[in-house]
């Protein structure tokens, strides 16, 4: 973490809504800011691997 940058909190909301798939994409860009998304870890590894996508928990 670098502590210039400010800290977000992510929700992911309803698991079988849009949020995970936000949380997965966003994850796969930098941004200026410290980003933690709280939910399900298996929820985004499912998420991740329907949209072929690599994620790191």
């Amino acid at each position: 973490m670098n502590p210039e940058l400010p800290r977000i909190a992510l929700t992911l909301g309803e698991p079988a809504g849009i949020g995970p798939d936000i949380a997965v994409m966003m994850a796969q860009k930098g941004h200026p800011a410290d980003i933690t998304a709280i939910g399900d870890a298996h929820v985004l590894e499912a998420r991740a691997k329907a949209l072929g996508l690599p994620l790191t928990l």
